[in-house]
């Protein structure tokens, strides 16, 4: 289940619904404080798009193809329509699935499809037609597993380099 969000949200709000938009599909930008927010009313004009907790928000306009799962925090908020709302399925790793649509053979579809001058971006049907190869729900979990473990080791090595870079 793929959909987009609020088309015009409005001015943002100091008290409202936090919305992602393009260029928030970034763990450090995911939190209700940094997210700019709607009103009430217009969150319920789209309520087809509201996140639950494990939806992915695949940004398909700007910077084409970043992809977040959205934390348990942030279970209500909506999203623009410059991001797409994907609902994995019941037989679909949510992790897993995160690091397949980062995966270079996706994103070179998505590539594929890019359009637009000022501000490039993919329809929604062409995320939808994007092409997966969908092992089974256990190999899922396993791939998912190790490609955590390898972000993790990444991480730790940036967070070295850094504080290498920090003491010279």
């Amino acid at each position: 289940r793929i959909c987009y969000g609020i088309v015009l949200p409005g001015p943002d709000q100091e008290e409202g619904i936090p919305i992602i938009q393009g260029g928030d599909c970034q763990p450090d930008k995911l939190s209700w404080e940094q997210l700019s927010k709607t009103t009430p009313e217009k969150a319920a004009e789209y309520e087809r798009s509201k996140l639950e907790e494990g939806d992915l928000v695949y940004e398909i306009r700007g910077s084409v193809g970043r992809v977040v799962e959205v934390p348990p925090e942030l279970a209500g908020a909506n999203l623009s329509r410059d991001t797409a709302r994907i609902s994995p399925r019941d037989n679909v790793d949510t992790t897993w699935l995160k690091y397949a649509l980062r995966s270079e053979p996706f994103r070179q579809q998505m590539e594929f499809h890019t359009h637009g001058a000022a501000v490039e971006g993919v329809k929604l049907a062409d995320l939808r037609d994007g092409l997966l190869p969908v092992p089974s729900l256990d190999e899922q979990r396993e791939i998912a597993e190790k490609a955590v473990q390898i972000d993790n080791r990444i991480n730790r090595l940036n967070e070295a380099v850094a504080e290498e870079i920090s003491l010279l």
